[in-house]
């Protein structure tokens, strides 16, 4: 799945039927079988949170805590691997703030708030999110 990175740029790709591809790769993996690894719920949260699928994002955290989390927080992959853990905690952050798109004049990030909320979440906040060469951004979103 980390091939799919560079592709999964964000919805403003320049290679439309790459990002198509990319996606169709990402559906056809799934959320059943192997795919069930714990690592591989944040990667695809992450990726969907890219382009820009919320429900898709929703559907993965969902997933991780059905099929590989324990009560502690700890995912179920043995021994110990803690990138489902840590890695649905950067897929949540892709859901709330990006910036790998740039200014095509300036080539200064272009920072999206909430890119990719699902509508399981009408309200909240997050605090101390960072984009890239940017201060903390801390966005808030009320019901409408």
């Amino acid at each position: 799945m980390c091939s799919l990175t560079s592709i999964a740029s964000g919805r403003a790709t320049k290679t439309p039927k790459l990002s198509d591809a990319a996606k169709l790769s990402l559906e056809t993996r799934g959320s059943v079988g192997d795919s069930r690894r714990s690592w591989t719920w944040a990667w695809r949260t992450a990726l969907w949170a890219r382009f820009g699928e919320p429900e898709k994002c929703h559907e993965m955290i969902r997933g991780l805590f059905q099929h590989n989390m324990f009560e502690n927080m700890i995912t179920t992959h043995p021994p110990l691997q803690l990138d489902g853990s840590f890695g649905i905690t950067a897929g949540i952050c892709e859901m709330l703030l990006q910036s790998q798109v740039q200014d095509s004049k300036t080539a200064a990030p272009l920072i999206e708030l909430l890119p990719a909320l699902p509508k399981a979440w009408p309200t909240g906040s997050v605090k101390g999110l960072r984009a890239a060469a940017t201060p903390s951004i801390s966005p808030g979103k009320t019901a409408s």
